[in-house]
């Protein structure tokens, strides 16, 4: 009996497995645009997204931002399904953030922003100053498989 429990759980996970890609060959991009504002508090940073030939339904990044600024908030656009939830939380890499879709559904469209960061650069003095991604990627389903777009951080 105890080898045919065993079996059948065995056979159950085999058949529940997604199979993963991951290639670094593909025509979508993953980038942020710093937006102007005449208020250093509530500077826009966009995360754009370009899927032409990937249907993504979650993307993931670390935003990393010059010492002593901050996000304030974030607003997803109309390219996120209602579906889609924004999760967050500062990380010892940066700003973490995570976009999915709890039912995997795509993001509409095939390019423009999925969401706003609203950061503080108020505390700042003038400079030179980088604002920079790590840990990016984006995830497509399509058929039952999982592709996994990774990404150098910007």
């Amino acid at each position: 009996m105890k080898k045919i429990l065993t079996s059948l759980l065995l056979g159950l996970v085999a058949y529940m497995t997604i199979t993963a890609a991951e290639t670094d060959l593909h025509d979508n991009r993953l980038y942020i645009a710093v937006g102007k504002s005449d208020d250093l508090s509530q500077v826009p940073i966009s995360l754009h997204l370009e899927n032409p030939t990937i249907d993504v339904t979650a993307i993931e990044l670390h935003l990393i931002l010059p010492e002593g600024s901050n996000v304030t908030h974030i607003e997803p656009t109309s390219r996120c399904a209602t579906n889609h939830e924004i999760t967050t939380s500062n990380t010892t890499k940066g700003f973490f953030v995570s976009i999915a879709s709890n039912k995997i559904e795509k993001f509409d469209n095939t390019d423009g922003a999925v969401c706003t960061f609203y950061c503080d650069f108020s505390p700042l003095v003038d400079g030179d100053y980088t604002i920079s991604t790590s840990g990016v990627f984006a995830i497509g389903v399509a058929d039952d498989i999982v592709t996994c777009y990774t990404t150098d951080g910007q």
